[in-house]
């Protein structure tokens, strides 16, 4: 030892000797007689090295490691400025703290770490039972703040049910049904997590809220992901609910489906179809597909085409056609009846007959089938040829006779008041037992603004 210690000496001499005489830097070289990791400290080493100052680094560390809990028992040696740390620790996070402390000291060239980590059982559970006791006394030091803190969330989230409650004035900021229960969660929410912010602070753990928001943010993200068709229906039920695009009962068609509206949800639109059937349509489909609302306007037109013989004066066949139309109960005056020449058939002349149906009076489909009937009638007793197609029937067996109730013109007498033409209900009933069947509630409302 001290040999090796006069050979560093003498090496160092050297080295201040060569730079007095030359004014160069000479790069320094160290020697190292074991496999041990050394830290260098700092950019450049002072010459004043003496034992004074090796005993004084070593107790300013001695009284750092006395002071730091579990470091009481490292071990510092010094030698020309170069720190060996020996002793051992229970902790490999203490290893390093001891090396950085030494590494901070002045006129510390080197620091050779060889603190060893303690695996002695019962060392080591004397710790852990060390840290559970200390750990047990800080929760019970705390328990009164604790105590505060869920008592403020409670009271909070008391608070928070109490101005959710208030129907007046949530139906005062937002009349629609969806709207109203969206801005009463959102009250709720914000009331609740102000109670829990206030919370931390009396814990003064605030820094949780970071970490707490990282991971939010994380789990929200990937659960957007997951549920995007569910969260793209719920903002569709948001528009939707705004801006209604038809109400209640209104007899629409929507991409491609059509029946009467039964209710909207906040997941999809449920319509009734003619036949009784339930159809649900995803809302985010409806916000996208094109909508033809029958009802939004009350009148509305029927057509119908009728083939007359190209022998015949086109004349007279419109102008019956037209006083049926015109004569008979549920078509309107305005807009008028019309009658036009379609298109020329191989063996007929297809007359185009429209008309106007006022929905809140009369029924559609039963207007539109009154005006065929009075029509046909119309022309078979004017004895205004209608031609049909001509077929070739080859009869195997003649002694079959044709029924004596085949259809003769003229036959049907009956006459427009035993047809009536009164809005069909039917569907109303069925949608009206449906709805007080049902719990869910229908986000659609009279009183919104319709598109």
């Amino acid at each position: 030892m001290i040999a090796t210690t006069r050979s560093r000496m003498f090496i160092v001499l050297a080295l201040f000797a060569s730079y007095a005489a030359f004014g160069q830097d000479i790069p320094i070289l160290q020697e190292q007689t074991d496999d041990a990791p050394v830290d260098v400290v700092g950019e450049s080493i002072s010459i004043e090295s003496n034992e004074q100052t090796d005993a004084a680094i070593r107790q300013r560390l001695l009284d750092i490691y006395a002071s730091i809990g579990g470091l009481g028992t490292v071990d510092p040696t010094v030698e020309s400025g170069v720190v060996t740390l020996g002793g051992t620790v229970t902790s490999s996070t203490l290893i390093d703290d001891a090396g950085q402390i030494a590494g901070r000291v002045v006129n510390v060239v080197a620091v050779d770490n060889r603190i060893e980590l303690n695996r002695q059982v019962k060392q080591r559970l004397g710790l852990a039972i060390d840290r559970l006791s200390g750990g047990f006394f800080d929760f019970v030091s705390m328990l009164p703040s604790i105590i505060v803190a869920l008592l403020v969330i409670f009271l909070s989230w008391l608070f928070a049910r109490f101005v959710a409650s208030r129907e007046k004035l949530f139906n005062r900021l937002a009349p629609n049904f969806f709207i109203r229960d969206l801005l009463r969660q959102l009250v709720k929410a914000i009331i609740v997590i102000a109670g829990i912010i206030f919370a931390l602070e009396i814990l003064d753990a605030t820094g949780l809220l970071g970490s707490i928001a990282g991971a939010l943010g994380i789990v929200g993200l990937a659960i957007g992901f997951a549920t995007r068709d569910t969260v793209e229906n719920y903002i569709a039920s948001i528009l939707l609910s705004l801006r209604q695009p038809f109400s209640p009962q209104d007899h629409v068609t929507i991409d491609g489906q059509e029946g009467i509206v039964v209710r909207l949800s906040s997941r999809a639109t449920i319509l009734m179809s003619m036949d009784g059937n339930h159809i649900r349509i995803p809302n985010s489909a409806v916000y996208k597909a094109m909508i033809v609302n029958y009802t939004q306007n009350p009148r509305r037109r029927f057509e119908f085409k009728v083939g007359v013989d190209t022998d015949l004066d086109l004349g007279q066949p419109r102008q019956i056609a037209l006083e049926c139309l015109r004569t008979m109960p549920g078509v309107v005056d305005d807009p008028a009846p019309r009658c036009l020449v379609h298109e020329l058939g191989d063996s007929s002349v297809i007359l185009l007959l429209q008309g106007w149906v006022d929905q809140r009076h009369a029924d559609f489909v039963k207007v539109r089938s009154e005006a065929l009937r009075l029509v046909k009638e119309a022309f078979d007793d004017a004895d205004i040829v209608m031609p049909e197609p001509i077929y070739n029937l080859n009869i195997r067996r003649s002694e079959k006779r044709i029924s004596s109730a085949a259809r003769r013109p003229g036959a049907a007498t009956a006459t427009l008041s035993e047809m009536e033409i009164a809005p069909d209900n039917t569907i109303a009933k069925q949608i009206a037992m449906d709805d007080s069947s049902r719990t869910e509630e229908n986000l659609l409302d009279q009183a919104a603004p319709e598109e």
